[in-house]
């Protein structure tokens, strides 16, 4: 396929001209009797926590965030508005990778696939990136053929909760390959241990996630920017005013994997089990059913001449589990797993670990 542009969509006697930027140049492609629909239609099944928006489109900012769509055609385009220059999506075609797409900064229409045969096809859409490389707003799909039903969600809901581990961060390194300069480029939700574990499992799954943010503090020990149990109150994470409806997406399986705290320095236990046994019960609150998973960081590790932090993190869950003495909540260690060359986060290897580790006890917790 052609390296996909984004530019605005012009229109003329009720056609809709899509834009590809081939080796010659951009090429229009006129799309006869398009119809469009909005991002809220039904027809789109959203997967992830987003807000509709005025002009009927869903705003999204966790990673993850998935559309899907069924399409009668051969083509299908979106158009969006995005807060930054480093919004990703991954666009899926019948199982199949098409290509993953940036969107410019504002508004633009951007190709999703085109060329496809006419028939139906199993759409979706992926973000890539996190909160922090920006938000994102879906204002509508646009095709030449017909947009059906969307295939139904999965019964099975998993809930991730972490920092830029689990949002994905590396995902895109593998050993071998060069490395990308852009750390938006080497992250990818899409291929972290969360969406491993939906796909194996045939589940739905919600990755609430923050890079840099710890339980009760950020990376550098800083307490101000809002930790995990406060986004995770949100649809939006940085935005107070979009509260999250929890009673519309009860998981199954809940995991939480938090390491940040302990990026500068041992947290004081009475504080971090406090804070962790408080935030274990409002997950519970809200998923009363759900097995929850206290994974140990995998970022977090023993280290000679220091204090070693790892089994001070897990010294500090086993207090939290004794303290709730809720059946429903364990420890699990997933490893610990070097950072790429230039980067501390583990590549996608290590998320396939990760996945191998946490799918057996995932599943058996289906049952």
């Amino acid at each position: 396929m052609s390296a996909i542009c984004s530019v605005p969509r012009p229109t003329r006697r009720g056609s809709v001209f899509l834009f590809l930027f081939a080796a010659m140049g951009a090429v229009v492609l006129p799309i006869a009797n398009a119809s469009s629909i909005p991002a809220d239609n039904p027809l789109v099944r959203v997967e992830g926590r987003s807000v509709t928006t005025a002009r009927h489109g869903v705003r999204l900012g966790y990673p993850g965030v998935a559309l899907h769509l069924t399409v009668h055609g051969p083509n299908l385009a979106f158009r969006t508005d995005a807060s930054a220059e480093e919004v990703d999506f991954d666009v899926m075609l019948d199982g199949v990778l098409q290509q993953r797409v940036r969107l410019p900064r504002g508004e633009a229409e951007t190709v999703l696939f085109s060329g496809a045969s006419d028939t139906d096809h199993r759409v979706e859409i992926v973000h890539c990136t996190e909160s922090s490389n920006g938000y994102c707003e879906v204002a509508t799909f646009t095709t030449a053929g017909a947009f059906l039903p969307p295939t139904p969600a999965p019964g099975r809901r998993l809930l991730l909760i972490g920092d830029s581990f689990t949002c994905g961060a590396a995902t895109e390194c593998r050993p071998g390959l060069p490395i990308n300069p852009s750390k938006a480029r080497r992250e990818n939700c899409h291929l972290s241990y969360g969406w491993l574990l939906a796909r194996r499992l045939d589940a739905q799954v919600h990755i609430i996630g923050y890079a840099g943010r710890g339980l009760m503090r950020d990376w550098q020990g800083l307490k101000e920017p809002r930790s995990a149990p406060e986004f995770y109150e949100f649809t939006l994470a940085d935005d107070s005013t979009t509260p999250w409806a929890h009673h519309s997406y009860e998981p199954d399986i809940i995991g939480v994997c938090l390491g940040n705290d302990f990026d500068s320095g041992v947290p004081d236990e009475q504080d971090y089990v406090q804070t962790y046994v408080e935030f274990v019960r409002k997950l519970r609150r809200d998923a009363p059913r759900a097995r929850i998973f206290l994974l140990l960081s995998p970022v977090v590790k023993d280290e000679p001449g220091t204090v070693p932090r790892r089994t001070v993190l897990r010294s500090y869950q086993e207090a939290v589990v004794r303290h709730l003495g809720d059946p429903g909540v364990r420890i699990v260690d997933i490893g610990t797993y070097p950072g790429v060359p230039g980067d501390w986060h583990p590549d996608g290897t290590a998320h396939e670990a990760v996945a191998n580790i946490l799918e057996p006890l995932f599943r058996h917790a289906l049952e």
